[in-house]
């Protein structure tokens, strides 16, 4: 015998059931997410303030040269100090490719830092004036120069694999106190 009683609509309390069920996925999806958004904040200001105590050797440690390094007046960059920022950023990006270890990475680092006789201070500032030369247009006759000076290595900088190192920054590596 077919079966006679037609489709029957859904019944209002099964229809808040669902809407209940729907309010409540929301808030957890949203809780989660604000959660992620407050880590990675805090994940960043601990590292750009020198609060990440990772154990193991600092790279404070390793670096040879443990001066003061003054920003220049003029803010013009160096070939030297471009050259040392692209070492690095290459650097880094076949050490990903690699699956380095974190402590693999700051040897390696601070390698090229020794090398170039740098400190942090210049490193942080080199970086900082690149990635500014590279992505916005000049303001100062200062910017015109360092935006001139890298027009050569601008595809080199720019690639998708080095621009997460200058984006990203390597402040994990380098702010690690010893």
């Amino acid at each position: 015998m077919p079966n006679s009683t037609p489709n029957k609509p859904p019944s209002p309390r099964s229809r808040r059931r669902w809407l209940r069920w729907l309010f409540v996925i929301g808030i957890a999806a949203s809780l989660g997410y604000g959660g992620y958004k407050v880590w990675r904040f805090l994940e960043e200001a601990q590292m750009s303030l020198g609060l990440d105590r990772t154990p193991g050797l600092g790279i404070d440690g390793l670096l040879v040269n443990q001066g003061t390094w003054q920003a220049p007046s003029d803010s013009l960059l160096r070939i030297a100090q471009v050259h040392m920022v692209l070492r690095i950023v290459e650097a880094c990006d076949s050490l990903d490719r690699e699956h380095a270890s974190q402590e693999q990475e700051r040897a390696a680092l601070a390698k090229i830092m020794n090398e170039h006789m740098i400190e942090r201070s210049m490193y942080t500032w080199s970086r900082t004036t690149v990635w500014r030369a590279l992505t916005t247009r000049p303001v100062t006759p200062a910017d015109s120069a360092n935006t001139a000076l890298l027009r050569l290595l601008r595809s080199r900088f720019l690639q998708p694999r080095n621009r997460r190192v200058l984006t990203d920054s390597l402040d994990r590596l380098i702010l690690v106190p010893a």
